[in-house]
């Protein structure tokens, strides 16, 4: 209680140094309240409200066998209706068909009067008559009252099973259109995926780089196999080649100096 008249207490303070009134005060928070609502609606994931649709649409299957049995409740309960009025009907005919015979016989006149195997006087078919008219009458007026609860009765079967048939019809629209959001939101996802993946290029390039210098390496070694020898082993040779024979020249020179001193 100690903790309620706090509040109430500082509630009023606040009211009292902000100048809001307390309607004000419930229009600002029921506007902060639409606005939270809207952004986190905003940042539920489509792939989310689709699976909310779907569990939408499986409340909507468990309800058809409910919707079918109304329908065909109502559809029987008007058949039997309809049997009963027909039966009434007949009723009334066999009545009728039995007050025109009776009414054939008392116009043949006289006091004994042959129906059937009985004979009968004219008193007898007058009272008869009077008896077929009266349960004529009442049939009727029976026949006409359920005739018109059962047109009654059609018409709300009729309307029952409009409502089902459209209400279905609906149910089957927005199953396919589950069906299309879902392809439309997996396309969707899938262009998002690929728009946005990004490679990493350096280690390719690196590999990219050790396999050219590893070809400019292997098309060396190719080029000095055809020449046959290694680049310093002709050097040597070249080298070898062009030697000079010093001890041969230097005996020459001196046989050559020797022979013209003692001439």
């Amino acid at each position: 209680m100690k903790k309620l008249i706090t509040i109430g207490m500082a509630m009023c303070c606040f009211l009292t140094i902000t100048g809001f009134t307390i309607a004000e005060v419930r229009e600002y928070f029921q506007v902060a309240q639409n606005r939270v609502t809207k952004t986190i609606r905003e940042e539920i994931p489509l792939d989310v409200e689709i699976d909310r649709l779907e569990l939408l649409l499986t409340k909507t299957d468990r309800q058809v066998s409910r919707q079918k049995y109304q329908v065909a409740k109502s559809k029987v309960l008007l058949e039997e209706a309809d049997t009963i009025l027909l039966s009434q009907q007949n009723d009334c005919e066999t009545i009728l068909d039995s007050m025109r015979t009776l009414r054939k016989v008392q116009k043949q006149g006289g006091n004994n009067l042959q129906v059937g195997c009985h004979r009968v006087s004219s008193d007898e078919i007058a009272q008869a008559l009077a008896y077929k008219l009266n349960a004529y009458q009442l049939k009727t007026s029976s026949w006409e009252a359920r005739k018109r609860a059962v047109e009654q009765q059609r018409a709300a079967y009729n309307k029952l099973y409009t409502g089902y048939t459209e209400w279905n019809q609906k149910r089957q629209l927005l199953s396919h259109r589950l069906e299309t959001l879902r392809s439309r939101l997996a396309a969707n996802q899938a262009g998002n995926t690929q728009s946005g993946q990004t490679f990493q290029t350096t280690d390719l390039a690196r590999a990219t780089e050790l396999a050219d210098e590893i070809e400019q390496k292997l098309k060396i070694a190719e080029t000095q196999q055809a020449l046959g020898t290694a680049p310093f082993e002709g050097l040597i040779q070249e080298r070898s080649a062009g030697t000079r024979d010093v001890t041969a020249e230097v005996d020459q020179l001196l046989e050559t100096t020797q022979s013209s001193s003692i001439k």
